[in-house]
């Protein structure tokens, strides 16, 4: 399954010392397209839990017509040209799943996401 996700709102939060600190965070929220059609939602969260070098542990859920999947992924900034997240779970059809979900930019606000789903 293929989706593309494409940024409505994102923020970053400075919660400790000014500056990137331990347990800032970062907040996205995408709505999902096939072929040119929404189909969902996708928010994500991360904090910084590393400085140097800067590492986000995300946390993030895809709500899709038929249910909800989790991912979750410790990156490493600055980001690769792709990223693998791991499906941590499921509701509704995916109920059960794993597998990872390959996140690759299409833009600086538009990314592809590419569903490798086990049942």
């Amino acid at each position: 399954m293929e989706i593309v996700g494409r940024q409505t709102e994102s923020l970053n939060l400075d919660l400790g010392q000014k500056g990137i600190s331990l347990g800032d965070q970062f907040i996205v929220a995408e709505d999902l397209y096939r072929d040119d059609k929404k189909v969902g939602d996708h928010s994500v969260l991360c904090n910084y839990v590393r400085i140097e070098p800067k590492e986000l542990q995300c946390v993030g859920t895809f709500a899709l017509p038929d249910g909800q999947m989790t991912s979750q992924a410790l990156l490493r900034l600055p980001a690769p040209s792709s990223v693998d997240v791991a499906i941590t779970g499921g509701s509704g059809a995916y109920a059960g799943v794993r597998g990872y979900i390959r996140t690759v930019p299409a833009g600086e606000t538009v990314r592809q996401f590419t569903f490798h789903i086990i049942r």
